[in-house]
């Protein structure tokens, strides 16, 4: 049964804002897969599967800790809300570590010892998660806030999961031309 609303079209959110909260779901969708992180570090950098494995369960271990605890500090008034609102600053000041701790998972010190290795992708992967909690926590709250209606929030779901669909179909594509497995290049970067 459809909820019967009244649409003025100066109600209606646009559809630049629409789609500018479809990029930011598709940052948390593309970002959050990790794919081929296990492969990655036991193929390409060596590290022994035990390592990966603990490693992974420290992840967890400080993302089940790290989510509700950054939720709790962030999602409060600050001396900015009235000015920037609750939400868009924290966006804003995740955003850019979130997408450099990303980049940094996958950059780790080939030739190092597996402590160095193991240590590097727990450090990683703990700071991207932190990050990525704030990131979260604030597109996802602010969507309700930004499209009230039932209307606003199917429709913007709509673009939202079209543009998920074409762009991370072409970023599969894309990384396809560009990673070569098996001849890590970025090793340089931290020796």
């Amino acid at each position: 049964m459809a909820i019967e609303e009244d649409l003025s079209e100066w109600e209606i959110a646009s559809t630049g804002k629409m789609i500018s909260y479809g990029l930011g779901y598709l940052v948390i969708n593309a970002l959050v897969s990790l794919g081929g992180l296990f492969y990655f570090y036991e193929v390409e950098a060596g590290l022994p599967v035990f390592y990966v494995m603990l490693a992974i369960i420290i992840f967890a271990i400080w993302n089940m800790v790290n989510d509700p605890l950054l939720g709790y500090l962030t999602d409060r008034p600050l001396r900015w809300t009235p000015k920037y609102g609750l939400r868009a600053p924290w966006v804003v000041i995740s955003a850019f570590p979130l997408l450099i701790f990303y980049v940094l998972i996958y950059v780790p010190p080939l030739g190092a010892s597996a402590i160095m290795i193991f240590a590097w992708l727990i450090v990683m992967t703990c700071l991207f998660d932190t990050f990525f909690s704030i990131y979260n926590d604030h597109v996802y709250g602010g969507f309700t806030n930004q499209f009230p209606s039932e209307y606003e929030r199917r429709r913007a779901f709509a673009i939202a999961t079209l543009l998920m669909g074409i762009i991370m179909t072409a970023m599969g594509i894309i990384r396809l031309f560009i990673i070569q497995w098996g001849k890590p290049k970025h090793s340089r970067w931290l020796h």
